[in-house]
């Protein structure tokens, strides 16, 4: 349910309730290879996400493929693809996966790192 949360707060361009499904010691990474971000911590990535939010209604992504994969009762990790069929004005289609870290906290699953790859124009089937 977590990245469908995401994604549903995405959509709204909300980066409140994007920030608040993940960890405080979050990770983030996206982008390119040889030029991606990567940023540690909540402050980083709520600053990035209200500086990056949207129109509503521009990001119009989907999810799909869902793995998730238990290491502990608090721990998990996972993948999923995301992508944004869509093209409005201010925005291009894309579609990509993200490999994610779970961590319940409190008895809430939250992120504890977000990493998205695009499948084009290049493809890690490593995931590294």
């Amino acid at each position: 349910e977590l990245p469908a949360r995401y994604v549903w707060a995405s959509a709204r361009a909300d980066a409140v309730a994007m920030i608040a499904l993940f960890t405080e010691d979050c990770d983030f990474e996206m982008g390119p290879p040889g030029s991606r971000v990567q940023l540690k911590g909540k402050a980083a990535l709520l600053e990035l996400l209200t500086r990056m939010a949207p129109t509503p209604g521009v990001i119009l992504a989907l999810i799909s493929n869902q793995t998730v994969e238990m290491q502990g009762p608090d721990t998990a990790s996972g993948t999923c693809v995301m992508q944004n069929p869509a093209a409005p004005p201010a925005n291009s289609p894309f579609v990509g996966y993200y490999r994610d870290e779970f961590r319940r906290v409190g008895g809430t699953w939250l992120f504890r790192a977000r990493r998205f790859w695009s499948y084009s124009p290049l493809f890690d089937p490593s995931g590294s």
